[in-house]
């Protein structure tokens, strides 16, 4: 999907951050990698590049490379959010890369799949 697509789709109340960097991405794989959880999909890095992460009212949030304040609320990058229980997130090899309301959103790398938890 392309982010013109989500823009339209979540409407006025969702704010997009800036674009990721080719270098903010390299950063942020390259702490995944040290701390053993698994490489952003490339079409996430895809969407990273479009725009580093967004919110949507502050209910629905996707992470991005790095953390960002945006209107008021501060969005978590995906390492720091992983590292909360990174013991689940290695053994599972899973990526945490956004929630909303009590859901996660994750990149499963085992299967190559999205998942939401609850």
């Amino acid at each position: 999907m392309r982010i013109d697509q989500i823009k339209q789709i979540a409407g006025s109340t969702a704010v997009f951050a800036h674009p990721a960097t080719a270098e903010e991405l390299k950063r942020c794989g390259e702490d995944l990698y040290i701390l053993d959880l698994p490489p952003i999909p490339q079409e996430y890095s895809d969407f990273l590049s479009q725009c580093n992460g967004f919110l949507d009212g502050g209910d629905q949030n996707f992470y991005g490379t790095e953390r960002i304040e945006l209107s008021g609320y501060k969005l978590k990058d995906i390492v720091s959010a992983s590292k909360n229980d990174i013991d689940f997130y290695i053994r599972e090899k899973k990526l945490l890369i956004g929630s909303g309301g009590e859901e996660l959103f994750v990149y499963n790398a085992a299967n190559g799949c999205y998942e939401i938890y609850r």
